[in-house]
Protein backbone atom coordinates (compact mmCIF):
# COMPACT_ATOMS: atom_id res chain seq x y z
CA UNK A 1 0.00 0.00 0.00
CA UNK A 2 1.52 3.50 -0.74
CA UNK A 3 2.49 5.89 2.07
CA UNK A 4 3.25 9.07 2.05
CA UNK A 5 6.69 9.22 4.03
CA UNK A 6 5.63 13.02 5.07
CA UNK A 7 2.41 13.73 5.07
CA UNK A 8 3.11 17.53 5.65
CA UNK A 9 4.61 17.64 2.11
CA UNK A 10 1.56 15.71 0.98
CA UNK A 11 -1.00 18.12 2.62
CA UNK A 12 1.05 20.86 0.22
CA UNK A 13 0.68 19.16 -2.27
CA UNK A 14 -2.74 18.73 -2.23
CA UNK A 15 -3.37 22.56 -1.51
CA UNK A 16 -1.15 23.36 -4.51
CA UNK A 17 -2.77 21.23 -6.55
CA UNK A 18 -6.10 22.17 -5.65
CA UNK A 19 -5.25 25.94 -5.52
CA UNK A 20 -3.51 26.53 -8.14
CA UNK A 21 -5.99 27.03 -10.96
CA UNK A 22 -7.28 29.74 -8.98
CA UNK A 23 -4.01 32.07 -10.01
CA UNK A 24 -5.29 32.51 -13.62
CA UNK A 25 -8.58 33.99 -12.83
CA UNK A 26 -7.55 37.52 -13.00
CA UNK A 27 -6.35 39.79 -9.86
CA UNK A 28 -9.25 38.87 -7.82
CA UNK A 29 -12.55 40.12 -6.47
CA UNK A 30 -11.69 42.72 -3.49
CA UNK A 31 -12.56 46.15 -4.96
CA UNK A 32 -9.51 47.55 -3.46
CA UNK A 33 -7.55 45.88 -6.27
CA UNK A 34 -8.67 48.86 -8.79
CA UNK A 35 -6.58 50.85 -6.32
CA UNK A 36 -4.36 49.09 -6.22
CA UNK A 37 -3.37 48.13 -9.47
CA UNK A 38 -4.11 52.06 -9.81
CA UNK A 39 -1.52 52.86 -7.98
CA UNK A 40 0.97 50.83 -9.66
CA UNK A 41 0.08 52.22 -12.61
CA UNK A 42 0.69 55.59 -12.05
CA UNK A 43 4.48 54.60 -10.19
CA UNK A 44 5.55 53.23 -12.95
CA UNK A 45 4.37 56.42 -15.16
CA UNK A 46 5.50 59.12 -12.99
CA UNK A 47 8.03 57.63 -10.27
CA UNK A 48 5.93 59.12 -7.47
CA UNK A 49 4.63 56.91 -4.52
CA UNK A 50 1.12 57.45 -3.48
CA UNK A 51 -0.41 54.71 -1.44
CA UNK A 52 -3.38 53.07 -3.02
CA UNK A 53 -5.44 53.51 0.07
CA UNK A 54 -4.87 54.45 3.49
CA UNK A 55 -3.01 54.08 5.84
CA UNK A 56 -0.27 52.67 2.73
CA UNK A 57 0.51 49.50 2.33
CA UNK A 58 4.26 50.05 1.28
CA UNK A 59 5.95 46.64 1.70
CA UNK A 60 3.08 44.83 -0.70
CA UNK A 61 2.81 48.38 -2.89
CA UNK A 62 6.80 48.07 -3.59
CA UNK A 63 6.29 44.14 -4.27
CA UNK A 64 2.87 44.91 -6.90
CA UNK A 65 4.96 47.64 -8.66
CA UNK A 66 8.01 45.45 -9.43
CA UNK A 67 6.32 41.96 -10.43
CA UNK A 68 3.63 44.02 -12.13
CA UNK A 69 5.83 46.44 -13.82
CA UNK A 70 8.18 43.74 -15.09
CA UNK A 71 5.86 40.77 -16.12
CA UNK A 72 2.64 42.93 -16.61
CA UNK A 73 1.21 40.04 -15.38
CA UNK A 74 -1.80 39.52 -12.95
CA UNK A 75 -0.68 35.90 -12.81
CA UNK A 76 2.67 36.63 -11.43
CA UNK A 77 1.61 38.70 -8.87
CA UNK A 78 -0.97 36.05 -7.70
CA UNK A 79 1.58 33.12 -8.38
CA UNK A 80 4.02 35.43 -5.26
CA UNK A 81 0.87 35.14 -3.29
CA UNK A 82 0.45 31.28 -4.03
CA UNK A 83 4.17 30.66 -2.72
CA UNK A 84 3.44 32.85 0.05
CA UNK A 85 0.30 31.12 0.96
CA UNK A 86 1.97 27.29 0.93
CA UNK A 87 5.33 28.76 2.64
CA UNK A 88 2.83 29.79 5.65
CA UNK A 89 1.49 26.78 5.76
CA UNK A 90 4.58 24.93 6.17
CA UNK A 91 5.47 27.56 8.85
CA UNK A 92 2.34 26.52 10.60
CA UNK A 93 3.17 23.08 10.83
CA UNK A 94 6.81 23.93 11.96
CA UNK A 95 5.54 25.71 15.04
CA UNK A 96 3.12 23.33 15.54
CA UNK A 97 6.00 20.78 16.08
CA UNK A 98 7.92 22.55 18.30
CA UNK A 99 4.95 23.25 20.52
CA UNK A 100 4.86 20.13 20.88
CA UNK A 101 1.50 19.71 19.80
CA UNK A 102 -0.42 16.43 18.05
CA UNK A 103 -1.93 15.57 13.92
CA UNK A 104 0.56 18.46 12.65
CA UNK A 105 -0.52 17.10 9.18
CA UNK A 106 -4.27 17.75 10.08
CA UNK A 107 -4.53 20.67 11.29
CA UNK A 108 -2.26 22.04 8.89
CA UNK A 109 -4.54 21.06 6.12
CA UNK A 110 -7.51 23.20 8.64
CA UNK A 111 -5.67 25.96 8.14
CA UNK A 112 -5.03 25.86 4.24
CA UNK A 113 -8.55 24.60 3.81
CA UNK A 114 -10.03 27.86 4.92
CA UNK A 115 -11.70 29.71 1.98
CA UNK A 116 -9.84 33.07 3.21
CA UNK A 117 -6.26 30.86 2.18
CA UNK A 118 -7.95 29.84 -1.11
CA UNK A 119 -8.89 33.28 -1.57
CA UNK A 120 -6.35 35.70 -0.72
CA UNK A 121 -3.47 33.01 -1.71
CA UNK A 122 -4.68 32.68 -5.03
CA UNK A 123 -5.18 36.46 -5.65
CA UNK A 124 -3.34 39.86 -5.23
CA UNK A 125 -4.50 41.03 -1.81
CA UNK A 126 -1.85 42.46 0.59
CA UNK A 127 -3.34 39.92 3.31
CA UNK A 128 -1.01 36.56 2.03
CA UNK A 129 2.58 38.20 2.79
CA UNK A 130 1.79 39.58 5.95
CA UNK A 131 0.56 35.91 7.12
CA UNK A 132 3.67 34.53 6.21
CA UNK A 133 6.02 37.02 7.44
CA UNK A 134 4.33 36.90 10.77
CA UNK A 135 4.53 33.29 11.48
CA UNK A 136 8.20 33.31 9.86
CA UNK A 137 8.50 35.63 12.53
CA UNK A 138 6.80 33.95 15.29
CA UNK A 139 8.42 30.55 14.31
CA UNK A 140 11.86 32.10 14.76
CA UNK A 141 10.73 33.60 18.11
CA UNK A 142 10.16 30.17 19.39
CA UNK A 143 13.33 28.35 17.55
CA UNK A 144 15.28 30.93 19.54
CA UNK A 145 17.88 29.26 22.72
CA UNK A 146 20.71 31.17 24.26
CA UNK A 147 23.45 31.55 21.59
CA UNK A 148 21.33 32.50 18.29
CA UNK A 149 20.42 35.85 18.38
CA UNK A 150 20.29 35.99 14.66
CA UNK A 151 16.71 34.32 15.09
CA UNK A 152 15.83 37.55 17.03
CA UNK A 153 16.84 39.59 14.27
CA UNK A 154 14.76 37.71 12.01
CA UNK A 155 11.49 38.33 14.09
CA UNK A 156 12.53 41.94 14.01
CA UNK A 157 12.95 42.12 10.59
CA UNK A 158 9.96 39.98 9.64
CA UNK A 159 7.29 41.46 11.76
CA UNK A 160 9.04 44.81 11.01
CA UNK A 161 8.16 43.68 7.32
CA UNK A 162 4.67 42.97 8.03
CA UNK A 163 3.57 46.20 9.99
CA UNK A 164 4.87 47.78 6.40
CA UNK A 165 2.47 45.13 4.44
CA UNK A 166 -0.50 45.57 6.35
CA UNK A 167 -0.71 48.57 9.51
CA UNK A 168 -2.85 46.06 11.85
CA UNK A 169 0.18 43.56 12.04
CA UNK A 170 1.76 45.67 14.95
CA UNK A 171 -0.66 43.92 17.06
CA UNK A 172 1.47 40.66 17.19
CA UNK A 173 4.56 42.39 18.77
CA UNK A 174 2.10 43.92 20.84
CA UNK A 175 0.40 40.84 21.86
CA UNK A 176 4.32 39.57 22.46
CA UNK A 177 4.56 42.91 24.99
CA UNK A 178 1.57 41.65 26.54
CA UNK A 179 1.93 38.30 27.20
CA UNK A 180 5.58 38.69 28.63
CA UNK A 181 7.23 35.63 26.54
CA UNK A 182 10.75 37.20 26.99
CA UNK A 183 10.31 35.41 30.57
CA UNK A 184 11.61 32.43 28.79
CA UNK A 185 14.48 34.42 27.38
CA UNK A 186 17.71 34.01 29.93
CA UNK A 187 17.97 37.78 29.57
CA UNK A 188 14.94 39.73 29.51
CA UNK A 189 15.77 42.87 27.12
CA UNK A 190 15.76 40.17 24.24
CA UNK A 191 11.73 40.13 24.39
CA UNK A 192 11.70 44.35 24.74
CA UNK A 193 14.41 44.14 21.97
CA UNK A 194 11.77 42.30 19.95
CA UNK A 195 8.96 44.34 20.55
CA UNK A 196 10.67 47.59 20.20
CA UNK A 197 12.25 46.82 16.93
CA UNK A 198 9.72 45.40 15.45
CA UNK A 199 7.25 47.99 16.22
CA UNK A 200 10.20 50.55 15.60
CA UNK A 201 11.17 49.82 12.03
CA UNK A 202 7.41 48.61 11.03
CA UNK A 203 6.52 52.34 11.83
CA UNK A 204 9.22 53.64 9.37
CA UNK A 205 8.07 52.16 6.39
CA UNK A 206 5.09 54.85 7.05
CA UNK A 207 7.41 57.70 6.82
CA UNK A 208 6.76 56.95 2.78
CA UNK A 209 2.56 57.31 3.03
CA UNK A 210 3.60 60.36 5.64
CA UNK A 211 5.77 62.38 2.89
CA UNK A 212 3.39 61.28 0.15
CA UNK A 213 0.35 62.97 1.99
CA UNK A 214 2.23 66.33 2.20
CA UNK A 215 3.89 65.76 5.97
CA UNK A 216 0.79 65.45 8.13
CA UNK A 217 -1.14 62.73 9.20
CA UNK A 218 -3.79 62.46 6.94
CA UNK A 219 -2.47 59.08 5.87
CA UNK A 220 -3.85 57.65 9.44
CA UNK A 221 -7.51 59.08 9.01
CA UNK A 222 -9.44 55.58 7.57
CA UNK A 223 -11.35 55.85 4.35
CA UNK A 224 -13.82 53.76 5.87
CA UNK A 225 -16.74 56.11 7.36
CA UNK A 226 -19.04 55.58 10.52
CA UNK A 227 -22.17 54.31 8.67
CA UNK A 228 -23.78 52.53 11.25
CA UNK A 229 -25.51 53.43 14.76
CA UNK A 230 -23.28 52.51 17.55
CA UNK A 231 -25.36 49.06 18.65
CA UNK A 232 -24.91 48.09 14.73
CA UNK A 233 -21.20 47.72 15.58
CA UNK A 234 -20.84 44.66 17.76
CA UNK A 235 -24.13 42.94 15.94
CA UNK A 236 -22.08 43.06 12.76
CA UNK A 237 -18.93 42.08 14.58
CA UNK A 238 -20.24 38.98 16.03
CA UNK A 239 -22.37 38.14 12.69
CA UNK A 240 -19.44 38.41 10.09
CA UNK A 241 -16.92 36.70 12.89
CA UNK A 242 -18.96 33.38 12.78
CA UNK A 243 -19.18 33.47 9.06
CA UNK A 244 -15.29 34.20 8.51
CA UNK A 245 -15.22 30.47 10.09
CA UNK A 246 -18.73 29.37 9.09
CA UNK A 247 -21.77 28.40 11.16
CA UNK A 248 -20.94 24.88 11.82
CA UNK A 249 -16.92 25.47 11.83
CA UNK A 250 -18.05 28.28 14.89
CA UNK A 251 -19.91 25.50 16.43
CA UNK A 252 -16.79 22.75 16.67
CA UNK A 253 -14.78 25.90 18.54
CA UNK A 254 -17.31 26.45 20.73
CA UNK A 255 -17.73 22.52 21.36
CA UNK A 256 -14.05 22.85 22.03
CA UNK A 257 -13.94 26.25 24.26
CA UNK A 258 -17.03 25.45 26.54
CA UNK A 259 -15.91 22.04 28.06
CA UNK A 260 -12.40 22.65 28.00
CA UNK A 261 -12.43 26.10 29.92
CA UNK A 262 -10.88 24.62 32.98
CA UNK A 263 -7.70 23.71 30.49
CA UNK A 264 -7.99 27.27 29.06
CA UNK A 265 -7.79 28.60 32.81
CA UNK A 266 -5.32 26.28 33.85
CA UNK A 267 -2.84 26.40 30.76
CA UNK A 268 -2.95 30.85 30.85
CA UNK A 269 -2.64 30.34 34.94
CA UNK A 270 0.79 28.23 34.57
CA UNK A 271 4.60 29.79 33.64
CA UNK A 272 6.13 26.77 31.62
CA UNK A 273 6.80 27.86 27.94
CA UNK A 274 3.88 26.18 26.54
CA UNK A 275 1.69 28.72 28.93
CA UNK A 276 3.36 31.69 27.61
CA UNK A 277 3.15 30.40 23.30
CA UNK A 278 -0.37 29.62 24.48
CA UNK A 279 -1.34 33.33 25.89
CA UNK A 280 0.40 35.09 23.50
CA UNK A 281 -2.02 33.36 20.44
CA UNK A 282 -4.98 33.70 22.50
CA UNK A 283 -4.06 37.81 23.12
CA UNK A 284 -3.23 37.76 19.08
CA UNK A 285 -6.63 36.37 18.87
CA UNK A 286 -8.14 39.29 20.96
CA UNK A 287 -6.11 42.12 19.53
CA UNK A 288 -7.63 41.34 15.98
CA UNK A 289 -10.67 40.57 17.13
CA UNK A 290 -11.24 43.91 18.95
CA UNK A 291 -9.74 45.74 15.69
CA UNK A 292 -12.59 44.10 13.76
CA UNK A 293 -15.02 45.24 15.93
CA UNK A 294 -13.91 48.82 15.43
CA UNK A 295 -14.04 47.91 11.52
CA UNK A 296 -16.62 45.28 10.81
CA UNK A 297 -15.93 45.64 7.00
CA UNK A 298 -14.37 42.94 4.96
CA UNK A 299 -14.39 39.22 7.18
CA UNK A 300 -10.48 39.06 5.65
CA UNK A 301 -9.70 41.40 8.42
CA UNK A 302 -9.57 38.50 10.52
CA UNK A 303 -7.12 36.36 8.58
CA UNK A 304 -4.12 37.22 10.69
CA UNK A 305 -6.04 35.38 13.66
CA UNK A 306 -6.86 31.86 11.85
CA UNK A 307 -3.22 30.46 12.89
CA UNK A 308 -3.41 31.77 16.35
CA UNK A 309 -6.88 30.50 16.57
CA UNK A 310 -5.74 26.87 15.54
CA UNK A 311 -2.57 26.96 17.83
CA UNK A 312 -5.47 27.53 20.82
CA UNK A 313 -7.41 24.93 19.64
CA UNK A 314 -4.77 22.78 19.52
CA UNK A 315 -3.52 22.96 23.24
CA UNK A 316 -7.54 22.81 24.18
CA UNK A 317 -8.08 19.50 21.93
CA UNK A 318 -4.99 18.17 23.38
CA UNK A 319 -5.26 14.85 21.56
CA UNK A 320 -8.41 14.52 20.26
CA UNK A 321 -8.38 13.53 16.60
CA UNK A 322 -12.38 14.15 15.80
CA UNK A 323 -11.86 17.98 16.09
CA UNK A 324 -9.59 18.62 13.22
CA UNK A 325 -11.47 15.83 11.10
CA UNK A 326 -14.24 18.31 11.75
CA UNK A 327 -12.66 21.28 11.32
CA UNK A 328 -11.41 20.27 7.58
CA UNK A 329 -14.95 18.94 6.37
CA UNK A 330 -16.55 22.09 7.06
CA UNK A 331 -14.35 24.51 5.92
CA UNK A 332 -13.99 22.82 3.06
CA UNK A 333 -17.99 22.53 2.17
CA UNK A 334 -17.76 26.29 3.36
CA UNK A 335 -15.67 27.23 0.67
CA UNK A 336 -16.03 24.53 -2.03
CA UNK A 337 -20.08 23.57 -0.99
CA UNK A 338 -22.86 26.00 0.21
CA UNK A 339 -23.03 29.17 2.28
CA UNK A 340 -26.16 28.96 4.48
CA UNK A 341 -26.89 32.76 5.05
CA UNK A 342 -29.23 34.00 7.31
CA UNK A 343 -29.26 37.65 6.36
CA UNK A 344 -29.18 39.19 3.00
CA UNK A 345 -27.09 42.75 2.88
CA UNK A 346 -28.52 45.29 0.66
CA UNK A 347 -24.93 46.33 -0.17
CA UNK A 348 -21.89 43.99 1.09
CA UNK A 349 -19.48 44.68 3.80
CA UNK A 350 -21.38 48.13 3.53
CA UNK A 351 -25.02 47.18 4.83
CA UNK A 352 -27.39 49.45 6.04
CA UNK A 353 -30.11 46.91 5.78
CA UNK A 354 -30.53 43.47 5.39
CA UNK A 355 -33.53 40.70 4.82
CA UNK A 356 -34.07 37.99 7.65
CA UNK A 357 -34.29 34.20 5.84
CA UNK A 358 -32.43 31.09 5.12
CA UNK A 359 -30.32 31.74 1.72
CA UNK A 360 -28.45 28.71 0.13
CA UNK A 361 -25.73 30.35 -1.37
CA UNK A 362 -22.40 28.87 -2.96
CA UNK A 363 -19.57 28.22 -1.12
CA UNK A 364 -17.44 31.24 -0.59
CA UNK A 365 -14.32 30.23 -2.45
CA UNK A 366 -17.59 29.29 -6.06
CA UNK A 367 -18.45 32.52 -5.46
CA UNK A 368 -15.54 34.25 -5.65
CA UNK A 369 -14.36 32.52 -9.10
CA UNK A 370 -17.92 33.96 -10.56
CA UNK A 371 -16.96 37.60 -9.03
CA UNK A 372 -13.34 37.20 -10.26
CA UNK A 373 -14.71 36.12 -13.76
CA UNK A 374 -16.18 39.35 -14.13
CA UNK A 375 -13.87 41.53 -12.91
CA UNK A 376 -11.41 40.24 -15.78
CA UNK A 377 -13.08 42.80 -18.44
CA UNK A 378 -12.28 45.65 -16.64
CA UNK A 379 -10.67 47.69 -18.59
CA UNK A 380 -8.27 48.83 -15.90
CA UNK A 381 -7.21 45.39 -15.46
CA UNK A 382 -6.48 44.42 -18.99
CA UNK A 383 -2.68 45.50 -19.46
CA UNK A 384 -2.02 42.42 -17.08
CA UNK A 385 -4.22 39.73 -18.46
CA UNK A 386 -3.52 37.70 -21.10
Amino acid sequence: MFRMKNPRLGVLLVLGLLYFPLIFFGFGSDTDLRLLVDAVSRMWETGVYIPNRNPGYPVYEGLASVVLGLTKSAVSLNFCNFVFMLVAVFLFGEIWTKMKLSHVWLWMFVLGASPFMAIHGTSAMDYMLALFLVLLGFWALISYESGRRLLLLVTVLTWSLAIGCRFASFFVPLALLGVGLWGRYPKSWHGYLVVGGSIFFGFAWYLLPFWASGGNFSFLQAQMSDVWPVWAYPVRWVYKSVYFLGPMTCMGVVWTLVPQRHIFLKTWAHTHVASYEFRFSVLVIIFFSLLYLRYPFEKAYLLPAWPFLLFMLGYLSQKRLLLPIFLCLTQLFYGWGYDVQLMKPDVPNRARHATVGVYVLPGMVRADIVERKKLMIEPLFAPYLP
